[in-house]
């Protein structure tokens, strides 16, 4: 009986498997592989391609009517129009 010897295949070159930045949910960056196998596994755990967008705070509506001005006190009959062209 003749004995078959397993062949032994090369790994690939850690050198030469793309490597992309990556950002996690909190906006830290990190390298890592970025081929067919791993690409899909890091996005599918919450990486992304591109870093996260800074939250943009609301701005208050500006104030309509008869009232005081909420940033200089005064009395105005229009506190809107007031705010657009005093501010």
């Amino acid at each position: 009986m003749v004995e078959q010897i397993p062949t032994v295949k090369p790994l690939p070159n850690m050198k030469d498997i793309p490597r992309r930045i990556f950002y996690k949910p909190n906006g830290e960056a990190v390298e890592l592989l970025a081929d067919g196998y791993h690409l899909p596994r890091y996005l599918a755990r919450g990486f992304t391609l591109e870093p996260p967008r800074p939250q943009v705070e609301m701005q208050q509506p500006i104030p309509k009517g008869n009232g005081l001005c909420p940033i200089c006190g005064k009395q105005c009959k229009n506190v809107g129009m007031h705010i657009k062209a005093s501010h």
